[in-house]
């Protein structure tokens, strides 16, 4: 990763610090475990947690979109 891009997030409103699925490793982590889970609540409280983390992946995806799609207008 570039160094500049540590220093100051594209999207700072997108912050994956206060969700508890934070990066795409761990959602599929979640989503394999959920085949296993047999604890309704648990596996309910999972679905949840990996649609917090989705809203917010695609909100950010829509954003690059946006930006390079304003870029790329003349």
């Amino acid at each position: 990763v570039h160094p500049d891009f540590k220093r100051q997030p594209l999207f700072p409103e997108l912050d994956y610090n206060n969700i508890t699925i934070r990066n795409g490793s761990h959602a599929m982590a979640v989503y394999e475990g959920l085949e296993k889970e047999t604890d309704l609540f648990a596996r309910a409280e999972k679905l949840d947690a990996l649609r917090e983390y989705s809203t917010l992946d695609t909100l950010g995806m829509v954003r690059i979109y946006e930006v390079l799609k304003t870029a790329t207008q003349y």
